[in-house]
Formats: C-alpha cells, sequence, structure tokens
C-alpha cells in the first residue's frame, strides 16, 4: 500500500454517541409498531378464523349429509318396489283358485320360483 491511501479520509463519519443510544431507539421504534399493531386490527382480522370454522363446517356438513340423504331415499326405493312386487305375489296367490289336484312338488316350485321369503309366505298363510 501507498502512503498517500492510508492519509486519504473516508467521506462517511458517524454521528457521536451513534452506538450508545441506538439500542435504546431500536427499542422504541420496537414498542411503537407493536402498539400499532394492537390498536390496528380490523375486522376482517377478528371474524376471519370464525368464518373459515363455520365454512369448514358447512363443506363437512354437505360432504356427510347429501350422500347419506340419496342412499337412504334409493334404500327406501328399493324397499317400496320389493314390498310393491311381494304384495302382487301375495294377492295373486290368494284369488288363484288352487286345485287339490297339486302335488305337493307342484306348490314347493311355484313358491320357489315366486321368490317369496319364508316371512312373507308364513304371514300370507296365517292372514
Amino acid at each position: 500500500m501507498k502512503k498517500e491511501d492510508k492519509n486519504k479520509q473516508l467521506p462517511f463519519t458517524l454521528p457521536e454517541n451513534y452506538f450508545d443510544d441506538f439500542s435504546a431507539k431500536i427499542n422504541t421504534q420496537i414498542k411503537l409498531v407493536e402498539q400499532e399493531e394492537k390498536t390496528t386490527k380490523s375486522v376482517t382480522q377478528i371474524l376471519k378464523p370464525m368464518l373459515l370454522m363455520a365454512a369448514s363446517f358447512a363443506i363437512i356438513f354437505s360432504l356427510v349429509y347429501f350422500p347419506v340423504k340419496i342412499y337412504m331415499n334409493s334404500n327406501e326405493k328399493l324397499q317400496n318396489k320389493t314390498i310393491v312386487s311381494n304384495n302382487y305375489i301375495i294377492n295373486e296367490a290368494s284369488t288363484y283358485e288352487f286345485n287339490e289336484e297339486w302335488t305337493d312338488a307342484e306348490i314347493e316350485e311355484y313358491i320357489i320360483s315366486t321368490n317369496i321369503d319364508d316371512y312373507e309366505l308364513y304371514s300370507a298363510i296365517i292372514y
């Protein structure tokens, strides 16, 4: 290095006691920012968590309620169709004039071919 370079002064200087007051200035600025954050909460910041929770409950409800409702309606329709078809078979069997000439095997074959279950057969015989 040359001697001339050592004698040059830097163009920038620090104010006196800059580092002595530095931490105090930073602390006061931090406190001011924290106070501003506490006092400036908007309505959306307050209501946002509540709205998100309500929306999530609505989504969960709709994901559970509608498939169950559809399943229950289809199950009821299926049961109604089975009841109607079984009642038709019972009515047809009760209006049919039975011949005493039928054998037990023929009656058994008729009952099996109509796909009537035991409960409906017993209730048709009793009533």
